[in-house]
């Protein structure tokens, strides 16, 4: 169907705004970004057809069963519209469908610099300039002072794991929809007003959840890797260890043994940078690509530094996650 045979067939179309949570299926956290290593566990989607505006999130144990709800919801006449949905979620959707065997509804028309099938806020905000740096969901919704996100990608395999379920979708729709109303703001039309579900909404049909789990926590003392990076379950905090106050040393930092060191890895933890290199002897690298925003690193330091290191993590509340060896739980269906 051409795009004239669309507007000519029903007006007005569809703007379905849409966004996807995704976990890992190996032991490293960041393969959630890959479709090869990783899986779908949510898709939220916001439907505005000119009169209402319908939420619907897809969250379930079967993938497929995700993948079907999405593609059974969106029609070739509509709109879709997100956050770096041409680099990230359609293709994503693509990608896990061709592995999952689900035949998409319609053939999604990907082609950049077109924006009448698909409206990627981040390709328009930076006119397809990947190398503008600082465009992330969050700076776009402030800059057109329509507040922040609730929450961070970070913590999508956290509430997984451990099956927080609701919190999970109700963090997917609330992206979804600072997503369309960036999208309202670009294109000078008014948003429809919608209330999102919150916790009241029921489950999903998730019962028979048979995935191996060990804990994860979320803050305190880190567990043992391979027995050797054991700590102390009560610690008095150093006045002498450094301290950041402009309050984004909350990311997750994860870890593994390796040898007589520990890796590090993580997304945006450069406030702490300073400490870590100084007072910690860490050494290391960004790993991820120029224009990727939160940056990932991956550091290394000496297994005897790790105790005090944990130490001043939990000092400033930043999360440490054991990685490997069977501590770090990875959901799989």
């Amino acid at each position: 169907m051409t795009y004239q045979q669309k507007t000519e067939s029903m007006l007005p179309r569809r703007i379905v705004t849409l966004d996807i949570e995704t976990v890992a299926t190996t032991q490293t956290p960041d393969d959630c970004f890959d479709a090869m290593t990783g899986r779908i566990v949510c898709v939220g989607m916001l439907i505005d057809n000119a009169v209402s505006l319908e939420p619907k999130v897809f969250c379930d144990l079967d993938e497929r069963k995700i993948l079907e709800g999405f593609w059974a919801n969106i029609t070739e006449n509509d709109v879709l519209v997100g956050h770096n949905v041409l680099d990230f979620d359609i293709k994503y959707l693509k990608q896990r469908s061709w592995i999952q065997q689900v035949k998409p509804s319609i053939d999604v028309n990907m082609r950049k610099y077109w924006t009448e099938d698909v409206y990627d806020v981040m390709s328009v905000w930076t006119n397809w300039s990947y190398k503008y740096k600082g465009a992330s969901l969050d700076n776009i919704a402030q800059a057109l002072g329509l507040g922040g996100k609730n929450g961070h990608g970070s913590e999508v395999a956290h509430l997984w794991a451990n099956r927080e379920y609701v919190k999970l979708m109700d963090y997917c729709l609330s992206d979804v929809m600072l997503a369309y109303q960036i999208y309202c703001r670009m294109k000078y039309r008014t948003p429809l007003n919608c209330s999102l579900p919150t916790g009241a909404r029921p489950l999903p049909p998730l019962v028979g959840d048979q995935r191996e789990l060990v804990p994860i926590q979320q803050k305190g003392p880190a567990p043992t890797v391979n027995g050797n990076l054991a700590l102390s379950e009560n610690f008095e905090p150093k006045p002498s260890i450094p301290q950041s106050t402009n309050g984004r040393d909350r990311e997750a930092i994860f870890y593994r043994q390796a040898g007589g060191e520990v890796i590090l890895s993580g997304r945006g933890v450069f406030p702490i940078k300073k400490a870590l290199k100084e007072v910690y002897g860490v050494w290391g690298k960004k790993i991820s690509a120029p224009d990727e925003k939160p940056a990932r690193f991956e550091w290394h330091m000496r297994q005897e530094r790790f105790q005090p290191f944990a130490e001043f993590c939990q000092h400033i509340g930043t999360p440490l996650y054991a990685q490997g060896n069977g501590t770090l739980a990875v959901p799989r269906a």
